[in-house]
């Protein structure tokens, strides 16, 4: 798991660095997206730029953030953190996919 310092924080752009300060410092360890969006003094059209910012501190800077539909995002500690998360992507994964697969059958029906 990758380790979070003070410099590697402070390097982030200023918003991944709020985003992710909410995240690291999140009562309970999980933080909700409207939860978020309030600490942050943001309107609720920021919905979609936190999770973009998520998304980058996943993929660009190497956090391991993991969310689950009802408590919202919190840092990977743990493997079993780790476990979460990969169980909440894997459903929301299979969703998708069938939803994907509803979409072609009406499709090839027409």
């Amino acid at each position: 798991m990758k380790q979070q310092n003070k410099k590697e924080v402070q390097e982030l752009p200023e918003e991944h660095r709020h985003v992710l300060n909410e995240i690291i410092n999140a009562p309970n360890k999980h933080i909700t997206r409207d939860k978020l969006v309030m600490k942050l003094g943001k309107p609720q059209s920021y919905t979609r730029t936190i999770n973009a910012i998520i998304s980058e501190l996943i993929l660009k800077y190497g956090y391991i953030i993991g969310s689950t539909r009802r408590n919202g995002y919190y840092l990977c500690e743990s493997n079993e953190d780790i476990d979460k998360a990969i169980y909440t992507l894997q459903s929301l994964n299979g969703g998708i996919f069938r939803r994907i697969e509803v979409l072609k059958k009406a499709k090839q029906n027409k």
